[in-house]
């Protein structure tokens, strides 16, 4: 779990604010929710980007969605939501 969250701080989470939910209209994703809620409550990501390991092996995945200005950032694993952040964008 250490290395996943060092890999998320590389990659530029370390100015976004951290959550452990996000509102989406009337509904709200948690960690540890399954991502068959995600995509319901979402939909498709814009974008994911893969999270490895010191080693090079996938480990989680960040999907992105691009909403009103901000970027809501859904990290899962083994199926997931292990991490939630939002971020204003520029």
């Amino acid at each position: 779990m250490r290395a996943v969250l060092a890999l998320l701080l590389a990659v530029g989470l370390s100015t976004s604010a951290m959550a452990d939910s996000v509102r989406v209209g009337n509904r709200v994703i948690t960690e540890d929710d399954p991502v068959g809620i995600v995509v319901e409550v979402l939909g498709k990501p814009d974008r994911i980007v893969e999270i490895e390991n010191e080693f090079g092996a996938v480990v989680a995945e960040r999907w992105e969605y691009f909403r009103e200005g901000k970027t809501i950032a859904v990290v899962v694993a083994n199926s997931k939501v292990i991490e939630i952040s939002e971020e204003q964008n520029r």
